[in-house]
């Protein structure tokens, strides 16, 4: 009866070192699972006791390194050997995509809204232009006035500068006139 009990003990092992075998697989495409449990033992060899089982991407430090076994420390604490070529230096493919697709999910939220930003800034440009191109009718239309009125006063101008000259011209006139006349009086009364 003992060997009934020890077949069902080693499948609940089995099941629980592999949990990906309980799944049932279904016919069509499928893929191989990075879920993998590695054994952390108490010693170096297979035929050692189970201490903890590790799973990919799980941060360890190396204590003692060897070819074949290392001592390893795990994050909650304990400490066993696990086989060397488990071990890696660089986070497994699977940690790389989720840190990937996390930096990508933050890149396509920034996008979107870079995008309504450069929408926005697109409709503020278009908007600016009208003005100018309104604007620029405008301040043409105050620079042919402006222009116009220029012209007008320097006109003006010249003609104030040619009478404010015949005016001058005429009292320095008026002036040698009365001048002579004066002197030639005075002359005849002498």
């Amino acid at each position: 009866m003992k060997a009934p009990y020890f077949f069902l003990a080693i499948v609940v092992s089995l099941l629980v070192v592999f949990p990906g075998y309980a799944r049932a697989v279904q016919p069509g495409p499928a893929y191989i699972s990075d879920t993998i449990k590695i054994t952390m033992r108490t010693g170096q060899g297979m035929d050692n006791k189970i201490v903890s089982l590790l799973t990919v991407g799980q941060a360890i430090e190396v204590l003692e390194p060897g070819d074949e076994w290392s001592l390893i420390r795990a994050a909650n604490g304990k400490e066993g050997w696990i086989l060397s070529s488990f071990i890696s230096t660089t986070p497994p493919n699977s940690m790389v995509l989720k840190q990937v697709e996390t930096r990508m999910a933050a890149l396509s939220e920034q996008c979107a809204g870079l995008e309504a930003e450069n929408a926005r800034l697109a409709s503020e440009n278009a908007s600016l232009q009208e003005r100018l191109a309104a604007g620029s009718d405008e301040t043409r239309a105050q620079i042919e006035n402006l222009t116009r009125e220029n012209r007008l006063l320097r006109d003006s101008l010249g003609h104030r500068f040619i009478k404010w000259f015949l005016a001058g011209a005429g009292v320095l006139l008026a002036g040698f006139f009365i001048g002579y006349q004066s002197r030639r009086e005075r002359s005849r009364l002498y």
